[in-house]
């Protein structure tokens, strides 16, 4: 034997350890433990990260089926609101004139702009009480009213008539006209309790008679009154009659799902006490493969709410994409990786145990694929690209595919910018060849944002985090880029800048156009615009630090502000009419919304306020009692 072979101490080593492997009686045996203790520790720590992601994941989606469906419940809120205000603006016409004929009612329709002011509202009406022993008087006296043809139309045997005497446009509502809602439970009840309320009402769910396809509405209806009322038994003497809003409500909240990204389905049940719910509108698609999806969604939530007087419930519930998107998460890739990776280690573990040969023979290969393995497992949504000192790619991970849609084959020995330019006219595609010298030189990596292109053409974001890499001798070999599609990020992204820049014109809008202040929890103004200024003769110097008893008028009891700081306190919303003093001792009345700010934790951080001015509707309310 040569002398170099017997004075190799590594064959020394081998021969010696091989031999003892050999006189090993219990190999076999402890072979087998090692493998199922590899196994069973690497399937149970898959198992508990997996399931830990899946959680993970399911508590994301629930906070965003909450926030998608506080959005819907604002909306729904709102839209209803609307009209109202327009009711309230209607009440004012006939608040500054002694006799409001119909073509001054008309009038004032045609100003509001019902389509762009009011989306989904049919028209504003008046309806006038009307004794039965005066209905022929009351016929021939709006005959004279610029209407000849007027008819009543009531099958009904009360005292007494609630009969829509105009209703614009007329166009779109002349079924209406002349019609006794007196004569129908629903709307008489409804009639009956805004007399004696004095407020906004609501009534129950209808088929109104200008819909041709007799889908569920409501009628809206605000009550006028000859002078101030105070006490409620003096409401039905001074009643002059109602305006009145017809509201089908497929129209009225037409588009609404957009608000939660077309991702929730949501139903709005009318739901008086002591009776059985009724759908008064439902989203998305009433066939039977739609019920039956809404039977399973995942998430579903319902909040009860009162407006007008009337009860009723939004019912909001996942819709099956968002069902879809919520059970995606990375659960199912780790559960993959670390089942490859514990079956990858218990193999490496059979083949040191089995032979020392054969385990030198494939150690460098092995170390290869389990480093590569490693940088799957810290990252299994990501592509990772190994290339050599050039450029060219020498090895894809399973996340490339999935994300580029290119196989391993198509890019092996290709540059990443060929493979996958997105064709940017007049750019350069990242990482160009001046990049990856720089990048080698330096010894600094680079993390960087550009677009690729898949091989349909179909153009996706990238952030790619790409470091030059080095062997044991300092020499450059290489490049390894870790990347991961942020296209839905991009795409949030413009989302949101859209979504600022419409509330910055909203914001810039209110503004220009109402009494607008900001105060701090304890009612400090903080912020205040231009208009609170000019209406309370305050400066901005003088309103800013300031509470905002700086323009109480005296005019309100103690009962009246600890009503509204009750409300607001506690999180909610408040709107009434509140008279201030100006600094000159002017008196002045608003119309006030305000509206508290909270913070993660639903304490209350600001109080934002937008009024407007109704000074001269209260002065010609007043003159109208003189």
């Amino acid at each position: 034997m040569p002398s170099s072979e017997i004075g190799d101490p590594q064959t020394q080593f081998a021969t010696a350890e091989v031999a003892g492997l050999a006189a090993w009686p219990d190999l076999a045996r402890a072979k087998r433990y090692l493998i199922a203790a590899i196994l069973l520790l690497g399937f149970a720590l898959t198992f508990v990260l997996a399931k830990a992601e899946q959680a993970q994941s399911q508590r994301d989606a629930r906070a965003r089926f909450e926030r998608l469906s506080e959005r819907l419940e604002v909306e729904v809120e709102r839209r209803l609101r609307l009209p109202l205000y327009g009711l309230k603006g209607a009440r004012g016409v006939f608040a500054a004139s002694a006799d409001v004929e119909r073509a001054e009612f008309r009038d004032y329709v045609d100003a509001r702009q019902l389509a762009l002011e009011f989306p989904g509202v049919r028209g504003f009406g008046f309806i006038e009480r009307v004794m039965r022993p005066q209905l022929d008087q009351f016929v021939a006296a709006t005959r004279r009213d610029g209407a000849p043809d007027f008819e009543v139309h009531s099958n009904g045997q009360e005292a007494d008539l609630f009969i829509v005497k105009y209703i614009e446009p007329l166009a779109r509502n002349s079924e209406a006209l002349g019609f006794d809602i007196g004569q129908e439970a629903i709307r008489r009840e409804a009639a009956e309790r805004a007399l004696h309320s004095g407020e906004g009402t609501l009534s129950g769910r209808v088929l109104l008679l200008q819909d041709a396809d007799r889908r569920p509405g409501f009628l809206l209806l605000l009550p006028i009154y000859k002078g101030d009322v105070a006490a409620p038994a003096q409401r039905e003497r001074a009643l002059l009659g109602f305006v009145f809003a017809p509201l089908i409500a497929d129209e009225l909240f037409a588009g609404i799902s957009e608000v939660a990204e077309g991702q929730l389905d949501f139903e709005l049940l009318d739901s008086p006490a002591g009776e059985s719910p009724s759908v008064a509108y439902q989203s998305g698609s009433a066939e039977p493969q739609a019920a039956a999806a809404a039977a399973v969604a995942q998430f579903k939530a319902a909040r009860a709410f009162s407006f007008a007087g009337r009860s009723l419930t939004i019912v909001t519930r996942s819709r099956p994409e968002f069902d879809g998107s919520a059970r995606a998460s990375l659960a199912a890739w780790i559960a993959a990786g670390g089942a490859i990776l514990t079956l990858l280690l218990a193999f490496a573990a059979w083949l040191l145990i089995t032979g020392r040969a054969r385990a030198e023979a494939r150690a460098g290969a092995m170390t290869a694929d389990l480093e590569r393995l490693a940088r799957v497992a810290r990252g299994t949504s990501n592509a990772v690209i190994a290339s050599d000192t050039q450029g060219l790619i020498t090895w894809v991970n399973e996340g490339f595919s999935r994300i580029s849609g290119f196989a391993p084959a198509d890019a092996i020995g290709r540059r990443p910018d060929e493979l996958m330019g997105a064709g940017a006219p007049g750019g350069i595609e990242l990482p160009s060849p001046a990049d990856l010298a720089e990048m080698a030189s330096s010894r600094l990596g680079r993390r960087v944002e550009f677009k690729r292109r898949r091989p349909d053409g179909e153009l996706y974001w990238v952030e790619a985090d790409i470091q030059p890499v080095f062997d044991a001798q300092g020499r450059h070999s290489g490049f390894i880029e870790i990347s991961l599609d942020i296209s839905e990020r991009k795409r949030s992204q413009q989302v949101l800048a859209l979504a600022l820049a419409e509330n910055k014109a909203l914001l810039e809008t209110i503004h220009q156009h109402a009494i607008v202040s900001v105060t701090d929890a304890d009612g400090v103004i903080i912020e205040a615009n231009a208009a609170f200024s000019r209406i309370s003769g305050y400066s901005q110097e003088e309103l800013l630090g300031s509470p905002h008893r700086i323009v109480n008028s005296g005019q309100h009891g103690a009962e009246f502000w600890d009503a509204m700081w009750f409300q607001i306190a506690s999180g909610r919303s408040w709107h009434g009419e509140i008279c201030n003093r100006a600094k000159d001792g002017r008196l002045y009345w608003v119309d006030s919304i305000i509206a508290p700010m909270l913070d993660a934790e639903g304490r209350v951080q600001k109080y934002f306020s937008i009024r407007t001015d109704i000074t001269a509707a209260k002065q010609s309310a007043t003159a109208l009692t003189e």
